[in-house]
């Protein structure tokens, strides 16, 4: 599978999953399905590098949100928790998300742009029910992001 990232000066050494700190999927390797997104993320900067990667994750473990509404709704509140904004009192769903991001060698979901995470920051903040969010999550067609959250993946 071809699927491409972005960097902004670019890699240097082997290619580890490592990311700075509260992305969506937590710390690890983001690749996106179509070269756009990523393509838009790195024009600004002078020394910027795009790549074309052939990936193969065959026998590895992988999450997948699907694009139905329980996933979706699952997709927000991982992305909430490794952005820090989910509060202490709902241990059970920290719990489940750092299950995530400990136990699955690549993860797998839509990409938010700014307009999603206005979207979102609505959401957590309880001015957007939970309907509203999948709908504006389905109006976004930016593809889909795979992160490399292992060595081995």
């Amino acid at each position: 599978m071809i699927l491409y990232h972005g960097s902004k000066s670019g890699i240097k050494g082997d290619i580890a999953p490592k990311s700075r700190d509260a992305c969506d999927f937590g710390q690890g390797f983001y690749m996106g399905d179509l070269p756009d997104q990523p393509k838009g993320l790195i024009a600004e900067f002078p020394d910027n590098r795009f790549y074309e990667l052939d990936c193969d994750f065959a026998g590895l473990k992988i999450k997948t949100f699907e694009e139905d509404a329980n996933d979706q709704i699952d997709w927000a509140l991982f992305i909430a928790y490794n952005r820090g904004l989910l509060e202490e009192k709902y241990r059970n769903l920290c719990e489940k998300y750092r299950a995530y991001n400990e136990n699955y060698d690549v993860i797998i979901g839509i990409i938010a742009d700014d307009k999603m995470t206005q979207a979102l920051q609505r959401f957590f903040m309880g001015e957007l029910c939970d309907a509203a969010l999948i709908e504006a999550m389905q109006k976004v067609s930016l593809g889909k992001q795979y992160v490399a959250k292992t060595k081995e993946a």
